[in-house]
């Protein structure tokens, strides 16, 4: 005996969508002696569909697994998620912060002080470039 073969008529009736025999009274549903009992026009879907399923069940795990994949590998090929984007990397942001306000000190002070304010204002817009460079290249990967 196999896993699709029923075992019993209880089984027999979820398998076949029939309802199982009753031994006592087999044509006493469909009898119109018992007008008090509505007739069932049939199962649910939901039924139906889980009897379904349950007949095609590798068929319906490789349709399940293949969407899931295809899901995911959709999304990771639009990009579609990026957790590092939602990093604020807020020291970086108050360091840029600090060099821009520096840099702007630089260009009001007065006087030439033999060179060394030119060569720190130079020095200063460097590290202003390379601070950017990090958080671009760290927004990336």
């Amino acid at each position: 005996m196999t896993d699709s073969q029923p075992r019993d008529a209880l089984q027999r009736a979820l398998v076949t969508d029939q309802p199982p025999a009753d031994p006592e009274t087999p044509h006493s549903r469909h009898s119109s002696e018992s007008p008090a009992e509505p007739r069932p026009s049939g199962s649910p879907w939901t039924v139906r569909v889980a009897n379904w399923s349950a007949r095609h069940r590798w068929p319906v795990f490789v349709l399940w697994f293949v969407a899931t994949i295809g899901l995911f590998a959709g999304s990771l090929g639009v990009n579609y998620v990026r957790t590092v984007e939602a990093e604020p990397q807020p020291h970086m942001r108050r360091a840029l912060q600090g060099l821009e306000s520096a840099l702007g000190e630089l260009r009001t002070a007065e006087h030439d002080k033999g060179g060394w304010r030119a060569a720190a204002i130079r020095s200063t817009e460097e590290a202003i470039k390379e601070t950017h460079r990090g958080i671009e290249f760290d927004n990336h990967h």
